[in-house]
């Protein structure tokens, strides 16, 4: 049976990633967690960037593959200066997959990147275009997709990075975009937006999990890179009135423009998933309403 370690297992993809993982055969799962979780799977506590732990871990797991979850950066709110971002997201990913790639066993290093790593400028983003980092937390995960990349071509490692396009869906974080908006419509609150025009490609958490899924069946990946999205570009605001409608009753408003848009950022985001159908046989299953209306569903029974 061939053994998986997944980092941050205990987050957003890991939730939807863990019970399609167990449907499939032929695996023990390993769940790595900085907080001690409740799971009928092996449980190894400790943070990415204690590589003492880590490596602790690695040399009594003996993994197959590593699928990397664990990051830092996604609450803007937080503030994370750029050298804190670049030790989790870059030298605990380099840490890591080093220390894999000197096992004999292990096979495969999944790594999850961000779709602003790449600028956007209109047009569908193809998985090879070039690195041009939004943000401070798009340059700390891409110095490790390009690690990762790098070390590929040299023929040092397997290892697969998805460019994970606007996920959204079940167990979402509570300060992200698409969760304020139901929490709004849900219990008849008032949310400030900025203006919601600029549009994304999204992308169902559960379709997100099944890419992960296929970059570890694949016998023998092509590339190192795959965009992992709808492939079509959606404005905000129509996401923002899709969920409105299905709160048919609520008394939540959202105060569109109340917040200004954020300095530089790009009107369009989407992929082209063209590599990733091609090549990894994934494509996405879940359309925009049938997740949110999925997300509703989440929501009204979770309370």
């Amino acid at each position: 049976m061939e053994k998986i370690l997944i980092t941050g297992a205990s987050g957003y993809i890991g939730s939807s990633l863990i019970p399609l993982l167990e449907k499939e055969k032929g695996f023990e799962l390993h769940l790595l967690s900085r907080t001690p979780i409740r799971s009928s799977h092996r449980v190894h506590v400790a943070d990415i960037s204690d590589t003492a732990a880590l490596s602790r871990i690695l040399s009594s797991v003996q993994p197959h593959y590593v699928i990397h979850l664990a990051a830092t950066g996604f609450n803007y709110a937080k503030k994370e200066t750029l050298d804190e971002l670049v030790a989790v997201n870059f030298t605990a990913t380099k840490t890591l997959a080093d220390s894999c790639r000197a096992q004999a066993q292990f096979k495969r290093f999944i790594y999850l990147t961000t779709y602003m790593e790449c600028q956007g400028t209109g047009r569908a983003i193809k998985a090879d275009d070039a690195i041009v980092p939004q943000s401070d937390y798009a340059k700390s995960k891409s110095l490790a997709s390009e690690y990762l990349s790098g070390l590929v071509g040299e023929k040092k490692i397997d290892a697969v990075c998805l460019r994970i396009f606007s996920v959204y869906g079940l167990n979402d974080r509570p300060f992200r975009f698409i969760p304020s908006i139901f929490d709004a419509m849900k219990n008849g609150k008032s949310v400030d937006t900025t203006s919601l025009k600029q549009k994304r490609d999204f992308v169902f958490v559960e379709d997100a999990a099944r890419a992960i899924i296929s970059a570890i069946r694949v016998s023998r990946p092509a590339s190192p890179v795959y965009n992992v999205g709808s492939g079509q570009p959606t404005a905000l605001l129509d996401v923002a009135n899709k969920i409105k409608a299905l709160y048919p009753d609520s008394k939540g408003s959202i105060n569109t423009g109340a917040k200004p848009d954020r300095p530089g950022e790009a009107p369009c985001y989407f992929a082209d998933i063209s590599r990733t159908v091609k090549e990894l046989g994934w494509k996405p299953q879940v359309s925009l309403d049938e997740g949110l209306a999925r997300t509703k569903k989440f929501y009204s029974s979770s309370n």
